[in-house]
């Protein structure tokens, strides 16, 4: 990304590369580029107790359709879980409890301009997850909701990496007492 000016003293910078950070060759201030916060909701689906997969959304754009876990940049002084809670109200119509967060964990992506924090819910049970889904498809902005597992193919790596940390979560042995 190229910058016009020194945000300190003024000075045109030409060209410089400011891709993460750059120092001005005026006044020697240095610049730094913070990471864009994104919040990634992680939902696991259960039918009677048994894993399904996970909440996921189909993001339409003009040359393809992503599929991805809902997620949105934070607003401006809203939290990791208020904004998880909010993306996956507005993507899949699907009421959050903000009460209920059971983990937050933070990726970072390939290019540092984001910071990816996924916050995890509490399993929703089948029945009530196909029951909201069914009526928000009724609304004229609705986003394709599905249920992903560790093979559905994802838009990013790093959506890829939560949702086979999630699966591997819910499908790891477990030692039974005799």
């Amino acid at each position: 990304m190229a910058v016009s000016y020194c945000s300190s003293c003024g000075t045109p910078t030409g060209s410089v590369d400011t891709s993460l950070s750059w120092t001005c060759p005026s006044c020697s201030h240095h610049h730094h580029q913070s990471p864009i916060p994104v919040a990634i909701a992680v939902i696991p689906i259960v039918n009677e107790g048994t894993f399904v997969g996970i909440v996921g959304v189909v993001r339409k754009t003009e040359n393809s359709n992503q599929i991805l876990l809902p997620d949105g940049v934070l607003e401006i002084g809203e939290d990791a879980v208020s904004a998880a809670a909010r993306t996956v109200f507005e993507h899949t119509g699907l009421l959050i409890d903000l009460d209920d967060t059971t983990a937050v964990e933070t990726y970072p992506t390939t290019d540092g301009r984001h910071v990816l924090l996924a916050v995890e819910f509490p399993p929703i049970e089948w029945d009530l997850f196909n029951k909201a889904v069914e009526e928000f498809k009724s609304n004229a902005f609705a986003t394709d909701v599905l249920v992903l597992d560790s093979t559905t193919p994802l838009e990013y790596d790093s959506h890829e990496a939560i949702v086979s940390k999630t699966c591997a979560h819910f499908f790891r042995p477990r030692k039974h007492k005799m």
